[in-house]
């Protein structure tokens, strides 16, 4: 019974760190250095062949994922899309969550990165509220550190995840999980009302503390 107690409180000490007060610069600088562990490290050889394929990238720096029985998963993180010239956008910020019910008991951290493969759900993520299944569709290849790095992805997937995780679950599914946009954490980084649409699609905006993180992508995907 001990176990079972100590086993939620990290769960729920887990959850309440995610749920806390987010901040646009934290998640910036912390999205640089999961792109430059993922991509420059050894554990995802192919993920520079991703990148350089996508039409965005979206990075999670922390990507919770909890449960006793009932488990739930979530994080905050930016994306970025490949504009006209070939160079990459300044961030937006969004959330991802999701739940799902079973058998689990067990919490794990993740550093994930979703290649966005396609230019049809690119557009739908950036409406502000996707949903990974909800259409089927969508495919997504998950490739976890601990499996193998160098998996083959179809040329026909739409997403394609790679995630690190540190924790009792082996793997990392998005399946029912939901993309929203933070529109708030934008107008705190930008100073300004700026949608998920014109951050991405049109470089409408820009912000020295973001350069760091457009550097490692533009690095990785010209090779």
């Amino acid at each position: 019974m001990r176990w079972i107690i100590t086993l939620l409180m990290v769960v729920m000490t887990a959850i309440s760190a995610q749920a806390g007060p987010d901040t646009a610069d934290r998640l910036v600088s912390d999205a640089y250095f999961t792109a430059k562990h993922l991509l420059r490290g050894k554990d995802f050889e192919k993920a520079p062949k991703w990148l350089k394929e996508s039409k965005a990238v979206i990075i999670i720096p922390s990507f919770y994922k909890g449960g006793l029985i009932v488990g739930g998963s979530g994080g905050s993180g930016v994306i970025l899309g490949r504009l006209e010239d070939g160079s990459w956008s300044y961030p937006g910020f969004v959330d991802i969550a999701g739940g799902s019910l079973g058998l689990q008991i067990g919490v794990s951290v993740s550093e994930t990165m979703i290649f966005v493969q396609s230019k049809e759900h690119l557009s739908h993520v950036l409406e502000g509220h996707f949903r990974f299944g909800g259409d089927a569709g969508i495919a997504v290849a998950t490739v976890g550190a601990n499996l193998s790095g160098g998996t083959d992805v179809s040329s026909k997937t739409d997403f394609i995840v790679i995630a690190k995780s540190a924790g009792l679950y082996a793997g990392l599914s998005l399946e029912g999980a939901s993309v929203r946009a933070r529109s708030d954490l934008a107008r705190q980084f930008y100073g300004q009302l700026v949608s998920l649409q014109d951050i991405v699609m049109t470089g409408s905006v820009s912000h020295a503390r973001a350069e760091d993180l457009r550097t490692v992508l533009q690095e990785v995907s010209s090779r």
